[in-house]
């Protein structure tokens, strides 16, 4: 299993990326299990096959992104993608083709990448590494292999789905589409920090427990005056609601 894990190995790979004529473009981050969330794999398929690239590697990533950003990125479901290179590398593509928006255009209901793929070429992917920790090094080679399937099969699925596009003159709606996606992605939004605390099932709770679950969350979050993990990651929401529930003062009978 081989990684771009060097700034060597990065410009090897930037040079071939600058003579592809497509890039299939996804990302893996440790949101399930830090906050804030960091960029900790990014996969990249072309026509010389699938390469994962390292982050976490203390590599240069500029002229990664300069050479994506002369392309169109075959993606699905590229919000969180987008807004997580936007965040952390100052990263907006020019373009791209988004399958997720594809799919919707065309009506279909189940748009995830695992029901298109079945669907349209027949395959089964494996989702069993969809909640792992992907800031934990060495990856696994069920890691590696569920992060190549994110790209491997998007440029064969993209052009099935625009061919459906072009059939019904829906062409230019994903056109607009994505890029209103790039758009709206491209906006640093400000985050309330008396909303992230506020997990399902919060709002039923008391007063005097909505301030203990608030306080747990920032005390459990909190580690050398830096914010590096959220309680919700080391506890389930049920644990946290009863432990606010538990320790809020009652009101006298």
């Amino acid at each position: 299993m081989q990684v771009i894990d060097s700034d060597e190995k990065l410009t090897e790979l930037v040079s071939r990326l600058r003579q592809v004529p497509w890039i299939a473009l996804d990302t893996e981050a440790d949101s399930l299990h830090a906050y804030p969330e960091k960029l900790c794999l990014v996969q990249i398929t072309t026509p010389a096959g699938d390469e994962l690239i390292d982050p976490l590697a203390n590599i240069n990533l500029e002229p990664l992104l300069a050479a994506l950003g002369q392309h169109e990125l075959i993606m699905h479901g590229a919000d969180y993608d987008l807004r997580l290179f936007r965040k952390h590398h100052g990263f907006v593509p020019s373009t791209i083709f988004d399958t997720m928006l594809a799919s919707r255009l065309l009506g279909i209901m189940q748009f995830g990448l695992n029901n298109l793929v079945a669907q349209h070429l027949g395959v089964t992917l494996d989702k069993g590494s969809q909640k792992a920790d992907w800031a934990k090094r060495p990856l696994t080679e069920k890691m590696a292999v569920y992060a190549r399937n994110d790209t491997h099969y998007l440029k064969e699925l993209s052009d099935r789905l625009k061919a459906e596009l072009e059939a019904k003159g829906r062409l230019g709606w994903q056109q607009e589409s994505c890029a209103r996606l790039i758009a709206d992605c491209s906006q640093m939004r400000a985050i309330d920090p008396d909303l992230t605390w506020r997990i399902k099932g919060s709002n039923r709770l008391s007063r005097p427990a909505m301030a203990v679950l608030r306080e747990l969350w920032r005390l459990a979050g909190t580690r050398g005056g830096r914010r590096e993990s959220a309680a919700v990651f080391y506890l389930s929401h049920e644990t946290l609601l009863d432990l606010a529930n538990a320790a809020a003062p009652k009101s006298a009978a």
